[in-house]
């Protein structure tokens, strides 16, 4: 900025100020429409994930174990060990609160585990649905809830 004699800055350019608060307003129109798009995509994808079925049949490790039940196709998926009899799996991080929150939940669906086995830092959960039966896992704060149901199928892609 420009000093004039005795040490004061000389006026600011009106035609600057103006530019500068048009570059800020695109700035953050930008900013706003992303936002709003990832925003909107949070809230499809919760909703094509949310199921609202039955709970599915649990029981404690020590039963599922001691019944001679098995599951052992594992995988890690976001520091949650699963491990399922059968079937396959598809999982996705949602964001809490329909798709708005600022934190997220797990979850998972299958498309027929028969016999399924969570491990979370809260404890290992045991759930036991039909053969061919698909169900949803979501794991909210360590807490695996698994309901009878899902979307997820194969493709012949």
């Amino acid at each position: 900025m420009p000093i004039r004699q005795g040490g004061r800055p000389s006026r600011l350019n009106p035609l600057h100020v103006l530019a500068a608060a048009v570059a800020s307003a695109a700035v953050v129109g930008v900013l706003a429409y992303n936002f709003v798009q990832a925003r909107d995509k949070n809230v499809a994808t919760a909703e094509a994930w949310k199921i609202d079925g039955p709970p599915c049949p649990s029981l404690t490790k020590a039963e599922f174990d001691a019944k001679g039940y098995k599951a052992p196709k594992s995988f890690d998926y976001d520091d949650i060990k699963i491990a399922r009899k059968a079937g396959n799996a598809s999982c996705q991080d949602l964001k809490r609160g329909g798709g708005t929150g600022l934190f997220h939940d797990q979850a998972c669906q299958f498309t027929g585990p028969a016999a399924l086995v969570v491990t979370t830092k809260k404890g290992e959960f045991a759930y036991v649905p039909e053969p061919g039966q698909p169900v949803t896992v979501v794991v909210h704060d360590g807490a695996p809830k698994c309901v009878l149901g899902g979307n997820y199928k194969l493709t012949d892609e």
